[in-house]
């Protein structure tokens, strides 16, 4: 007498989910422009749980191809001329190597400062006269 083990599943009546390569790459997409997770799974008809178990990849690292494509444009960009571009770069990624904005303040005694201290100690010794 052979006993054989059967299998339970808990969605018998639930047709498994086959992941394509275009909604790999539409998965992909979503997550790099910010559609929720549970928006995702509602547009591929399917729950986040089955999201999660067969697109790990695509949500993991969606979010890290759109950001290599928009750095790889904005270098293109600041290559080609384009100052702000420029500047922006130098200021993120050139801040490392010294290309940082500074201010610099001076704090001296100026002219009108000279002139605005005298008249204030001319005002409070008329002032102490009045008494």
């Amino acid at each position: 007498m052979s006993e054989e083990k059967t299998q339970i599943t808990p969605y018998l009546d639930t047709p498994q989910h086959n992941p394509t390569m275009y909604n790999k790459q539409k998965v992909r997409a979503m997550t790099f422009t910010g559609i929720p997770q549970e928006r995702q799974a509602q547009i591929l008809g399917i729950s986040t749980a089955t999201l999660h178990r067969y697109y790990k990849n695509e949500l993991k690292f969606g979010l890290c191809d759109g950001v290599q494509v928009l750095s790889e444009t904005a270098f293109a960009m600041a290559l080609d001329g384009n100052v702000p571009m420029l500047q922006l770069l130098l200021k993120t990624k050139g801040a490392t190597y010294g290309f940082v904005e500074k201010q610099h303040i001076e704090h001296g005694v100026t002219k009108e400062l000279e002139d605005l201290s005298l008249k204030i100690k001319e005002l409070e010794q008329s002032h102490d006269k009045d008494y």
